[in-house]
């Protein structure tokens, strides 16, 4: 019995391994130019958790700045940090995903408040790294290349 075990434990291992790979893999071929605040989640390893409460905190941000009652940007950047505990005291993430959201579309209320009450949200760059090229696709209609055969 203790082989057994032992033997589904490595391979659950392996498994792991492969899959932890595997995802590395995709975040290169996530395109950050589509949806920036799902590759910012993904490439921050945030939880779906986590994402809602970002989610529910921008709606009582839009709630509170239409009722007037309006958080600073401090306390804001306050509130993502206890979401995203690994990220407390870069003011640049909180920055980040407003910047994303509004460029989405969503949340513009609250992009333009945080912008003029202090928050520094000039051109966002949710990728602060080149990605590399780890193959190509090409598309199924092309023609293949000559190879000379």
């Amino acid at each position: 019995m203790a082989d057994h075990d032992e033997d589904r434990i490595a391979r659950l291992e392996q498994r792991i391994s492969q899959l932890e790979h595997q995802v590395f893999q995709l975040k290169y071929l996530v395109d950050p130019e589509r949806d920036p605040f799902t590759y910012l989640c993904f490439e921050s390893n945030l939880t779906e958790q986590q994402e809602r409460q970002i989610y529910d905190l921008m709606d009582e941000t839009e709630k509170r700045i239409r009722a007037g009652t309006a958080m600073i940007h401090h306390d804001f950047e306050q509130r993502i940090y206890a979401i995203v505990p690994k990220h407390d005291g870069s003011y640049s993430f909180a920055e980040t995903i407003v910047s994303v959201l509004n460029q989405a579309g969503r949340w513009g209320e609250v992009f333009t408040y945080m912008q003029e009450h202090g928050m520094n949200l000039g051109t966002p760059s949710p990728v602060p790294r080149p990605r590399p090229k780890l193959f190509v696709v090409r598309d199924s209609t092309e023609d293949p290349p000559n190879t000379g055969e």
